[in-house]
C-alpha cells in the first residue's frame, strides 16, 4: 500500500502496556496494533501517545488486571474514572485530526469517548 493510501488510524484503549517488557498487561491490542503500524517506531513499531489524567504514582486505574478488576480490589479508584475519561477525551480532541478511523478498545469508557468526541469513523470492539 502506498503512503497516500494509508489509513491513519487511532487506537483507543485502557490496556496496552506501560513499556516494552510489561508483562502484566494482556498484549492483545499491542499485538493488533503492532501488525498494524507500518512506522513511527516506539515501542516495536507502533507511535505511542500517552497522556496524563491524574499524578504519576496515581496513574494506575488500568493496569494490574484492568480496570473492573482494579476497582474491585480497591474502590477508592473509582475517583481516578472520571479523570481518566476527562484526559482521554481531550487526548482523542487533539490526536483526532487526519485520522481516518479511531478503533476504541472497550465499550466503555473508550467507545462512548470516541463516540462523542467525533470527527471521523470509529470502531469499537468489546473483548
Amino acid at each position: 500500500m502506498s503512503e497516500s493510501n494509508k489509513v491513519r488510524l487511532l487506537v483507543l484503549t485502557s490496556t496496552f502496556p506501560r513499556w516494552a517488557d510489561d508483562y502484566e498487561t494482556p498484549p492483545f491490542v499491542f499485538e493488533l496494533s503492532r501488525r498494524l503500524a507500518a512506522r513511527f517506531e516506539v515501542i516495536e513499531g507502533i507511535r505511542v501517545r500517552r497522556y496524563r489524567y491524574a499524578p504519576e504514582r496515581w496513574e494506575c486505574l488500568a493496569y494490574g488486571g484492568g480496570i473492573l478488576p482494579r476497582l474491585r480490589r480497591q474502590p477508592w479508584l473509582a475517583l481516578l474514572v472520571p479523570l481518566l475519561v476527562a484526559g482521554q477525551f481531550f487526548a482523542v480532541l487533539r490526536l483526532r485530526r487526519g485520522m481516518d478511523l479511531i478503533h476504541a478498545h472497550w465499550v466503555l469508557p473508550q467507545g462512548m469517548v470516541a463516540a462523542v468526541a467525533g470527527g471521523c469513523q470509529l470502531l469499537s470492539t468489546a473483548h
